[in-house]
């Protein structure tokens, strides 16, 4: 398995991981000086994002976060009573229901099959439905989003507003599939 900074080998039994010395950090001791492949203590199923010095497995039915705790999880109450920037791993994201889809880079979109969690920085906001597709600016707070039955919804998390659907997301958004987390 090969994700941005992570890869997972399995030798017979075992499992190796390697990569980047700050996304792949199993513990809070300091990272090796370099990459490096050691032994993983947990059965990893697949690896879900990597990048910006943490990672994010499905362990069973678990989200395991690795690495440094990124902000906008700690601002999300992903990771209580952890710091951002706090070197971890692995720890259970505390998650509001079961994900069935999951999608982070500095945004981060975490669907069950009835509602979604949005958040970018310290932003966050629940919506009432699962979302299959994301339209995403690095720039400002709004997000288009495509839910799994309907069209594209605008919504502004820095607004208490509701979604208000639109024909298509404008240029400027990178579209994204927001990953099945069993698959």
């Amino acid at each position: 398995m090969f994700e941005g900074d992570c890869l997972v080998a399995g030798v017979g039994d075992r499992q190796l991981i390697g990569g980047d010395v700050h996304s792949i950090q199993l513990g809070p001791s300091p990272a090796p000086q370099t990459r490096t492949v050691v032994d993983l203590p947990f059965r990893v199923d697949r690896i879900l994002c990597s990048g910006r010095g943490s990672t994010v497995f499905r362990c069973g039915r678990q989200l395991l976060l690795c690495g440094l705790v990124p902000a906008t999880m700690a601002a999300a109450g992903l990771v209580p009573d952890i710091a951002p920037g706090t070197r971890i791993g692995p720890v259970s994201l505390s998650l509001p229901w079961p994900v069935s889809r999951f999608f982070y880079r500095a945004e981060l979109i975490a669907s069950s099959e009835t509602e979604t969690l949005c958040t970018k920085g310290m932003l966050r906001r629940a919506l009432p439905f699962e979302t299959v597709e994301a339209a995403l600016s690095v720039f400002g707070t709004v997000m288009y989003l495509r839910p799994a039955a309907g069209s594209w919804v605008m919504t502004d998390l820095a607004t208490e507003g509701q979604p208000e659907p639109v024909p298509t997301y404008p240029a400027g958004f990178l579209p994204y599939t927001i990953a099945h987390v069993n698959n």
